[in-house]
């Protein structure tokens, strides 16, 4: 995420453009979601929505969103291949979660330490799973 870029979603979210609202509402009904009302399949591929809350946080400093993202990293599984096909999976969000909530508060050294070694292993697993298919 360049400076340059930062800067463009920052201006669309002070001039209250449609994407912006439509981010985050997205973002909003991903922490609002009822578990027993899942549109998004949250609960079978949590690793899908964290980068968007990491993102919404950096925008908004609105603790909401880093706690859920923190809370969805916390929800993937170390066994992947129960999330079936690998390219279909958004493993890389963990990387830019890692990164964008790395100063959070909540992202103590034990977080990171587990949620690193998580990346990494997600990661290898998307690639090597890529590498049988062809």
């Amino acid at each position: 995420l360049t400076k340059e870029r930062l800067a463009t979603v920052k201006k669309l979210k002070v001039t209250n453009s449609p994407e912006w609202r439509s981010f985050k509402s997205l973002c909003d009904s991903i922490i609002n979601s009822d578990t027993s009302d899942d549109p998004y399949g949250i609960d079978i591929s949590p690793q899908n929505f964290t980068a968007p809350l990491a993102l919404a946080y950096l925008l908004t400093n609105d603790n909401r969103y880093a706690d859920k993202a923190l809370e969805l990293m916390d929800r993937v599984t170390d066994d992947f291949s129960q999330y079936g096909d690998a390219d279909h999976q958004s493993f890389h969000y963990l990387a830019l979660t890692y990164d964008w909530l790395y100063n959070y508060f909540a992202m103590t050294p034990k977080r990171r330490e587990n949620y690193k070694n998580r990346r990494n292993r997600a990661l290898l697993f998307s690639f090597w799973s890529g590498c049988r298919m062809y």
